[in-house]
């Protein structure tokens, strides 16, 4: 069974949750990331998760959890 899912981050602002739900089985959701070198303390959040997150949320479209 083929699956189709979309991987976005705050680099894909302004997208169009309603094309993206008749186009795609699931979502990933970027929550954040360490940032370059040092010893992975520096820690940051995605600016655009929690917008993402309840955009995808209040259309029903599905998130894959991290494995």
């Amino acid at each position: 069974m083929e699956r189709k899912g979309l991987d976005i981050s705050s680099y894909q602002r302004g997208i169009n949750f309603d094309v993206v739900k008749s186009n795609v089985d699931f979502l990933i959701l970027r929550a954040g990331f360490t940032g370059w070198g040092g010893d992975g303390t520096n820690k940051n959040k995605d600016n655009c998760f929690e917008d993402f997150y309840n955009q995808s949320k209040a259309r029903g479209i599905p998130k894959r959890k991290a494995i």
